[in-house]
């Protein structure tokens, strides 16, 4: 079990032990470690890794104004998420670009529930290379905030799902179903889909999905009825991706039904950056 670093010590006693971790990984199929590892990867080249430990720009300009930039990954990351956050691949969407980014201290933090975390979650935390993962009860995620404000202001704080004791950070949350166009039945590995995002509503359209049955809905429409849906993602064969592209947020296609991205968490949300103006009068 990792020390509890720049984060307070009672945290120590809510962290999952390793054998838990070993329990968890051993109960995954080597397949569906094979998809985790797929999304880690595909998260991980998208991330673009950097290898900068700390970048400073000097700028001068005619007017004399002189503009110092210094930056530097974050020193730690929080990432708060509900008993109801079932996903691996959210998870490693949220986790991966403080991991390339070079945040060096990372806390997954798992509010509510009862029991341990489902396991493909332990097993994704773990091939991600998050050894620390808390189980706490949900009163207690404030009380970590307010150490983490108090002694680690530039940590990085992110939620995932319901939490409601984070409020000003960035958050995560599927709140809509999920859309699936089929043209050939086999078009999509929803065995691996649904792996991917157990607590999600999957709506499965097109003439490929005749036939399917719960827990996919089937829907009926349009390839544009389709896409009028305001889905957050959709997953599509290849044929459809350029026609999906401007319509929908995300477009995941074969290959890819492991994979997830949140389009609108920056790199530079896990880097602390100050900059300084003066005037150079000589």
């Amino acid at each position: 079990m990792a020390g509890t670093g720049l984060f307070p010590a009672w945290i120590g006693k809510a962290l999952v032990a390793d054998a838990v971790f070993g329990r968890a990984y051993a109960s995954v199929s080597e397949r569906e470690r094979a998809l985790l590892k797929t999304a880690l990867v595909r998260s991980w080249e998208w991330s673009a890794p950097s290898e900068v430990v700390s970048r400073r720009t000097e700028t001068l300009l005619r007017s004399g104004l002189r503009a110092v930039t210094r930056s530097a990954p974050r020193p730690a990351l929080a990432l708060f998420f509900d008993a109801a956050e079932t996903s691996p691949a959210r998870l490693l969407a949220a986790l991966v670009p403080a991991l390339a980014a070079g945040v060096p201290e990372v806390l997954a933090v798992r509010l509510g529930g009862r029991g341990h975390a489902p396991a493909a979650l332990l097993t994704a935390l773990e091939l991600a290379g998050v050894e620390r993962l808390a189980q706490l009860p949900k009163d207690q995620g404030p009380r970590l905030l307010g150490h983490l404000a108090q002694n680690a202001p530039s940590c990085a704080v992110l939620a995932l799902g319901e939490v409601a004791c984070v409020r000003a950070a960035w958050r995560g949350r599927l709140d809509r179903p999920l859309g699936l166009w089929l043209d050939r039945p086999g078009d999509l590995d929803l065995e691996a889909l649904a792996f991917a995002q157990p607590d999600a509503v999957l709506e499965a359209w097109g003439p490929g999905a005749r036939g399917l049955a719960a827990p996919v809905v089937r829907r009926s429409g349009s390839f544009e009825t389709f896409l009028r849906q305001n889905y957050p993602a959709v997953y599509a064969p290849g044929s459809r991706r350029e026609a999906c592209l401007g319509r929908v947020p995300l477009v995941l296609g074969p290959g890819c039904e492991s994979c997830w991205l949140w389009p609108d968490l920056e790199p530079g949300r896990f880097l602390a950056t100050s900059t300084a103006w003066g005037l150079d009068l000589e």
